[in-house]
């Protein structure tokens, strides 16, 4: 069944980068995005980011960025896409290497990281950026990160929700993503598996308890390609949906059926929310105008709070809310 829903929703390829939040911008220039200058000099430079300004509001148009095309096991910024799944992705899968199909304990051994396997691991649902190559290795291959990072990414399918766009401006410029109660959808979803460490530098990236909340969705609204042992868990933005004249936005790029919200693209949602800022201007100089400056784009995305709706979900339950101070990883 899972199979047959994830060829039937048609994974559309975009450019791919970052990750969706402000509390951890761009460390690396990845594909998609040529390479930061290590000395900026010219007024095109965002800092505090390691790219420039153009650069970030390429980010901006491409949210939230090309997914491989299965499933893969991310070791320190490379992807190995698997041949073979288990219910074990570390000790019994297997991944293609070059041309060669390899057991993932040779591989992890040969890398000095066989201590990865035994790791408990959570499972957290990823339905924007953090299914991306491009956005785990700007959270987890940056400057001050020493712990290696081993993440298996699958893929899912989540029934009764979307995938949408949420009311307030990040780093590169645009809106990200958080996802809402839709009866009868059916969304392609992605699988970070994470370990402690690498979940508390998710908490981390993600502003948990500041730009989301953090809880788990029933087993039974996720049909995976690998078996749970426990509820996934969910980061649920704190800014609710994006609602226009009523209807909420959905990301046009995220394969769905049975959609009943509108689906636009990150250039799309800017242009329908451009009158709500006063913004008359193209959605580049926008886009721009926000990543050149912080403050500009922090009032208007109090000007955008207004256009939230909170869509209530029996099903999520919450571990860690918006406005707490502290989120501790178990």
């Amino acid at each position: 069944m899972l199979r047959q829903a994830l060829v039937t929703l048609t994974v559309i390829a975009i450019l791919a980068c970052s990750g969706p939040s402000d509390a951890q911008v761009a460390g690396t220039a990845t594909r998609g995005v040529t390479a930061a200058r290590r000395h900026p000099i010219s007024s095109g430079w965002c800092a505090p980011a390691r790219l420039t300004c153009e650069e970030l509001v390429d980010l901006g148009y491409a949210y939230p960025y090309a997914r491989e095309p299965g499933p893969y096991l991310f070791v320190n910024g490379t992807a190995y896409p698997y041949v073979d799944l288990s219910p074990d992705l570390l000790a019994h899968a297997s991944v293609r290497v070059g041309s060669a199909t390899v057991a993932v304990v040779e591989l992890l051994n040969s890398l000095a990281l066989g201590d990865q396997i035994a790791r408990r691991r959570t499972a957290v649902i990823g339905y924007g950026s953090n299914a991306t190559v491009s956005a785990l290795a700007r959270k987890y291959v940056a400057p001050g990160v020493t712990e290696p990072a081993v993440i298996p990414v699958t893929r899912a399918v989540l029934h009764d929700h979307d995938v949408v766009w949420s009311p307030h401006l990040v780093f590169n410029g645009a809106m990200p993503a958080t996802i809402a109660r839709s009866e009868g959808a059916v969304t392609e979803v992605w699988i970070n598996w994470l370990d402690d460490v690498e979940l508390k530098r998710m908490h981390d990236s993600e502003g948990v308890g500041t730009l989301y909340s953090y809880g788990t969705l029933p087993s039974s609204s996720l049909a995976s390609e690998v078996p749970l042992s426990e509820p996934p868990h969910v980061y649920v933005d704190c800014y609710g949906a994006l609602t226009l004249d009523g209807i909420v936005q959905a990301l046009a790029s995220v394969p769905a059926q049975g959609r009943s919200f509108a689906a636009v693209d990150s250039e799309q949602a800017m242009q329908r929310i451009a009158p709500s800022i006063g913004w008359v201007g193209s959605v580049f100089a926008l886009l721009l105008d926000n990543v050149r400056s912080p403050a500009r784009r922090a009032a208007r995305t109090r000007t955008l709070t207004a256009l939230g709706q909170f869509v209530a979900d029996p099903d999520y339950k919450v571990e860690c809310p918006c406005g707490a101070r502290r989120c501790p990883v178990p």
